[in-house]
């Protein structure tokens, strides 16, 4: 049954027949909103915080929350927070079956990290079953006789050694031999890079010199040392390098785990080790909610990929023989530093050696993790293929998932470049290649910054971004799950945006979650339009990088997927477009231009060229973008990248179709009404405010030009509100401000300090026309920028983007106005800085740093009325 349900499921995924329906934009289905990494920080939750925290997210429009149970509370110099029950643990469990209860009562979807914290493994993971490292041993030995002699012990890590195999080859000179460069990474000791660096310096070799021996020559001596290390061989003449192979633990360890789950990583090459793992520790769990495994509880995932390097595990020489067509026992002095045969020729096996791990990574642990999954109707969502360069190929384990799950991250000091927060690209091209719907992303981690991300600045900037890579499922980072107990804002996590019901400005987020749902329901329809396809190679490590890396040279007027060897290798050439099994179609491939391919995938190259001719998709200068097509419709997502308002003509690859504006900020939908049409092409003149961002939709016939215009309406303020305004803080009397400006300016220090929602209120008269077209700007907000806006007693919404304006209706004489600002927690937090736990209004563990300082808060204005004009 649960099979038939997934199936069902699945086929739902993939039905494109539903129109794009602009009520349905307005206000997104349940499966369009966005989700959360749900923190439950040390295990530190209770029943009771479990049941407000799902409420909370369901009142906020989510669809859904991982269940993520890790530690990482006290990194970075902040504090602990009391340690909870052990993931597993019968009081773990007994939460762990709130959660899904509740989940199914308010119809929320959960997924569930497998363990606490990430890098596979628990307290019971035994160095047997654990990530390993080759290690050896060598000394230089005189022949021509039988040779008695203790092998010395390779070191070893954890007290653990297992032997793999004796070798022996004549000794030479070392004179003229040079060990190959990078050697451990080649050799997979060690991560080869942070932030999807490009690896393939790893498959050139500028070495040259002599061998310390050929490949025919290195003896397999393995049944001459006996249990104990104790070798008994009758060597032939002359002096022998005997080296004694075996592997050890990698030195890896969970990381950032709650409490007492800790220990060593399992084997990610091994399937045998997984199983044990599953039965033991996941398995339990999902039988223990009965039919909610697979229905509510619908998605298990595994975090990022940061257990360094690995590079045997106890088969891997066999499948190594399999995959690659030879033994590769004599050629593993290559990884000890020995030159075989010649240095091209070991650094090639080294090549062959990654590539093997990589497939065992895919092969034997994110695909048996999608078989045990599927057995109870559920999929699979782990970031299984980088940023952190591990040894894999990261297209080929997205192959194995449900949710291609990625990562992006806000600007901060941590990592304040593009190369280092954007990485959805390649998940959007897995998404694309695998025929999956769902591009999901840990969406808005940070390091060292806490309560003070602007949301239009920080946040929508961001998620703009990556939708223009492909995302379409947030997985907000974090909400962490904080007891009463633990005070205001709370227990948190050392990284991460801190979203959760806890922070200030949770009681107007629905207007930013609003926004990305509406963003989400667009990009979950359709299909990516992309001109090119780029082969990205069978190398290992290969992680594709972020969309502006653009290895196919197509941007900014095309756009383009990556793809591996696996599914270029499906590519067919069809009426002149290279289409995959699963619908995708591309006009031209590229390869690239100083890669050796093989033999195999030469010859699939020589099949798929084309003679196409790329025209522009779009053209828009320092605009991001990105199209889906759905039938006869065309719609593209188009976003300023500039903290600035810009005008400029933006130029399409339709024609005959009538250009519409679906506002995601607002839910509304509008004909374009000035726009023409050239060559095949149209181009409309279009105003973007400060990191704004549209829709642009193609859906009805049309013919010729739209009117004479700009489409660029500048406000014109008719009246300036000047009267004092009533602010009332909480749990305060009603402030006066006689003009306004930032609460830190306050002399009265519970204003200075304040964080929290204040609201502003005044009455004014209008005396100019009530059936004119009018606007309420509110000119700057500060800190978070957001406020609500109450006018006469009709709720006219949230602002939370430039510009801060809202379409009003106003009476002849007095209006009565309120406006409600909220600020984050950092200032109450400054204030709080040096008090007592007694004295503070805060209670987090959260270190308030002694170089945070105030942040401007507030309406700062000036509040105006006017009107829009065309210009």
């Amino acid at each position: 049954m649960k099979n038939c349900y997934l199936l069902l499921i699945l086929l739902c995924q993939f039905s494109y027949a539903q129109q794009i329906d602009p009520a349905l934009f307005a206000h997104p289905p349940a499966s369009a909103g966005i989700r959360c990494w749900w923190w439950w920080l040390n295990g530190n939750v209770t029943k009771e915080s479990i049941t407000l925290d799902l409420e909370a997210m369901k009142a906020k429009g989510l669809s859904g929350a991982c269940i993520v149970d890790a530690g990482g509370q006290d990194q970075r110099d902040n504090g602990n927070v009391p340690e909870g029950p052990m993931f597993g643990s019968p009081a773990w469990v007994a939460l762990f079956q709130h959660a899904v209860h509740e989940a199914h009562r308010l119809g929320l979807e959960l997924s569930m990290n497998i363990q606490s914290g990430w890098n596979l493994g628990a307290p019971d993971v035994t160095p047997q079953e654990s990530t390993k490292h080759i290690t050896w041993s060598d000394t230089i030995l005189a022949g021509n006789s039988t040779i008695q002699v203790q092998l010395a012990t390779p070191p070893r890590r954890v007290g653990f050694y297992r032997d793999i195999a004796v070798l022996a080859f004549p000794w030479r000179d070392t004179a003229g031999i040079h060990p190959l460069k990078d050697l451990h990474k080649k050799a997979a000791f060690e991560e080869a890079g942070f932030s999807a660096a490009d690896t393939r310096y790893l498959l050139k070799n500028d070495v040259t010199g002599n061998a310390n021996a050929r490949h025919g020559e290195v003896r397999d001596i393995s049944r001459y040392m006996d249990h104990n290390g104790h070798l008994k061989w009758k060597a032939p003449a002359g002096k022998w390098v005997v080296m004694r192979f075996g592997y050890t633990n990698n030195g890896a360890h969970i990381s950032t785990a709650s409490g007492k789950w800790q220990g060593l990583v399992i084997d990610y090459m091994n399937a045998t080790h997984f199983d044990r793992y599953w039965n033991s520790h996941v398995k339990p769990l999902l039988d223990s909610i009965g039919d909610d495994a697979g229905t509510t509880l619908r998605y298990l995932q595994t975090d990022s990929w940061e257990l360094g390097g690995i590079n045997w595990t106890e088969n891997f020489r066999k499948e190594f023989q399999t995959r690659r067509g030879y033994d590769l026992l004599p050629y593993l002095p290559v990884v000890a530093g020995k030159i075989i045969d010649s240095p091209d020729s070991s650094n090639q096996f080294l090549n062959d050696f990654r590539k093997t791990i990589g497939d065992l990574v895919a092969d034997y642990h994110y695909k048996v993790f999608k078989e045990h999954a599927a057995k109870y109707g559920m999929g699979t969502g782990p970031e299984c293929s980088g940023p952190h360069v591990g040894f894999f190929d990261g297209l080929k384990n997205y192959g194995h998932s449900d949710i291609m799950m990625s990562e992006f991250w806000s600007p901060s000091a941590h990592r304040p470049d593009p190369d280092s927060r954007f990485f959805v690209k390649q998940a959007a091209s897995a998404a694309h290649i695998y025929n999956k719907k769902l591009v999901g992303a840990e969406a808005f981690t940070t390091i060292g910054k806490h309560w003070n991300d602007v949301i239009w600045r920080d946040m929508k900037s961001s998620f703009d971004h990556e939708v223009c890579a492909g995302l379409n499922l947030v997985f907000l980072h974090t909400f962490t799950s904080s007891p009463a107990s633990m005070g205001e804002p709370g227990q948190e996590y050392f990284a991460g945006t801190h979203f959760n019901r806890h922070i200030t400005w949770w009681p107007f987020a629905e207007a930013f979650f609003n926004y990305m749902a509406r963003v989400q329901y667009m990009m979950q329809q359709g299909r990516f339009v992309a001109d090119v396809v780029y082969y990205y190679g069978d190398h290992v490590p290969n992680i594709a990088r972020n969309k502006e890396s653009d290895p196919a040279h197509v941007l900014p007027y095309n756009d383009y997927d990556v793809i591996n060897e696996e599914q270029l290798m499906k590519l067919e050439l069809k009426n002149g477009m290279l289409e995959l099994p699963g619908g995708m179609r591309y006009k031209k491939l590229v390869v690239p231009s100083d890669y050796k391919l093989s033999d195999a995938v030469q010859q699939k190259v020589n099949s798929l060229q084309t003679n196409t001719t790329l025209t522009p998709d779009f053209i828009g200068k320092n605009i991001n973008w990105i199209h889906h097509q759905q039938e006869n419709v065309d719609y593209y997502f188009v976003s300023n990248t500039a903290d600035t308002a810009v005008k400029l003509d933006v130029s399409f690859r339709i024609a005959g179709r009538q250009p519409e504006c679906w506002d995601p900020v607002r839910g509304e939908v509008r004909q374009i009404s000035t726009f023409r049409q050239q060559e095949g092409r149209t181009v409309i003149p279009l105003t973007f405010a400060p990191y704004g961002s549209y829709f642009v939709v193609f859906r009805k016939p049309v013919s010729g030009d739209g009117k004479t215009g700009t489409n660029n309406f500048v406000f014109i303020p008719l009246d300036t509100l000047r009267n004092p305004w009533q602010v009332q803080f909480r749990n305060m009397p009603v402030k006066t401000f006689t003009r306004l400006e930032s609460w830190t300016n306050n002399q009265d220090s519970a204003v200075k300090y304040y964080s929290g929602a204040a609201t502003y209120q005044q009455s004014f008269d209008w005396n100019g026309k009530t059936t004119d077209s009018l606007y309420l700007d509110l000119g700057k907000i500060e800190d978070v920028g957001i406020a609500k806006i109450n006018l006469n007693g009709t709720d006219l919404g949230i602002v939370w983007t430039p510009p801060f304006r809202v379409p009003v209706s106003l009476k002849k004489g007095k209006n009565d106005l309120q406006i409600t600002v909220i600020n984050s927690w950092r200032n109450r937090l400054v204030g709080d800085r040096g008090l007592t736990d007694a004295q503070r209004v805060t209670h987090t563990n959260i270190f308030i740093r002694p170089e945070w300082n105030l942040l401007p808060s507030g309406l700062l204005g000036p509040v105006q009325i006017g009107r829009l004009a065309e210009q």
